[in-house]
């Protein structure tokens, strides 16, 4: 026969697991009007009262848990975790160190003290910590990645990456690791190195957030030329004209940073797909991305070799092509780079029969306008 509390509890635990927090809430209070002291239920709700921002509801749960349990390292762990939220920093040093004392094969533990420490600029007592944290497969990423952000802030660039080479072997697209390799490679001077790193990260994790503000630094530091306010788009500017960067090599950045632009992404985004419906004034659009100045320049210079840009402007052509509608000067600059950005792929993208055709009509129309002697027109 079943226990009831039991198959309560794993309801409870399903529908936590599934990020169905009201109900789960529901299940467990349900097992402590049974049983009021079940350090299960305890824990689990307060991870509950965690997840919707009731901190205290949290701490206050995850505490009455561990007194009735003492020997349960998670719990010990995820009140620490609660406690740094709520700012209470050397109580949540101790339960982090509780935990390991309790199960030393906990990595969790050991990684939530290491971070603690890490934030605390508590550098040398992190590595410490770290270095004491068991090896295995699962865990070996984070440990790597914590060590790195450890000599990194110590100053020790060398040290920093070679524990962040083996975070990003484990895990390529860890917009933090992204960004604390090209700190590194800043430290060292190698910062033409670092804002590739830099523009992976961006990419990885978009918005204003750290990895932004660091590679808008770097973007500083190479271009000491362009005035003080500069910003982002301004310094890519002047950095494809100082001619400090192959511009194949500054594809990635350009892109990335353009994505950064609300309106220029929900271009990209639309266009994507070949035969999206989502496209109700190409022109606009392509008066829109004419505006990105820096990948304009970009076209201009380099082929782009991103399959997605390449889709998105192999369309673009076509509907220029195909197209009955007259154009105005606003759309030259995305013409003109397009134009270019043929020319540079060595006209690889393929033509469609309707472009033929169009190509054929225009060539009439220039011919006949030609021998009139009148100006063309489009």
């Amino acid at each position: 026969m079943s226990d009831p509390v039991q198959d309560i509890l794993q309801t409870a635990d399903t529908f936590l697991t599934s990020g169905n927090i009201t109900d789960a809430k529901r299940k467990y209070l349900e097992v402590l009007r049974i049983q009021p002291t079940h350090p299960v239920p305890l824990h689990h709700l307060g991870l509950c009262c965690y997840r919707t921002g009731d901190t205290t509801e949290a701490r206050n749960l995850i505490y009455q848990s561990v007194m009735h349990q003492p020997n349960n390292a998670t719990g010990y762990d995820h009140l620490g975790v609660v406690l740094v939220a709520m700012d209470d920093v050397e109580t949540a040093e101790a339960c982090f160190a509780n935990a390991i004392k309790i199960q030393p094969s906990y990595i969790g533990a050991y990684h939530n003290l290491g971070a603690l420490l890490i934030s605390q600029k508590q550098y040398a007592k992190a590595l410490e910590v770290l270095g004491k944290t068991p090896r295995k497969p699962e865990g070996d990423c984070k440990t790597q990645k914590l060590l790195g952000q450890a000599h990194l802030n110590l100053g020790d660039p060398n040290q920093a990456l070679t524990h962040l080479e083996q975070a990003l072997m484990q895990n390529s697209a860890d917009p933090d690791v992204l960004s604390d390799i090209a700190v590194a490679l800043g430290q060292q001077s190698r910062h033409g190195e670092a804002l590739k790193f830099h523009s992976l990260a961006i990419a990885r994790k978009p918005g204003e957030n750290r990895h932004w503000q660091l590679f808008y630094n770097c973007l500083k530091t190479l271009t000491p030329n362009a005035p003080t306010s500069a910003n982002v788009e301004s310094r890519l500017q002047h950095l494809i004209r100082s001619e400090t960067f192959v511009p194949l090599d500054l594809v990635q950045t350009v892109i990335a940073a353009a994505e950064h632009d609300p309106k220029i992404l929900d271009i990209l985004k639309r266009w994507v797909k070949p035969d999206s419906t989502d496209v109700s004034d190409p022109f606009a659009d392509m008066v829109a991305l004419g505006n990105c100045t820096s990948l304009m320049m970009l076209m201009a210079a380099t082929p782009i070799d991103n399959l997605a840009i390449e889709k998105i402007l192999t369309r673009c052509r076509r509907e220029i092509m195909t197209s009955v509608v007259s154009l105005d000067e606003s759309i030259l600059p995305f013409t003109t780079a397009l134009a270019l950005q043929c020319f540079n792929n060595e006209y690889a993208y393929a033509l469609s029969e309707d472009e033929k055709q169009g190509i054929i009509q225009l060539e009439n129309r220039l011919a006949k306008t030609g021998a009139e002697g009148l100006t063309p027109v489009r």
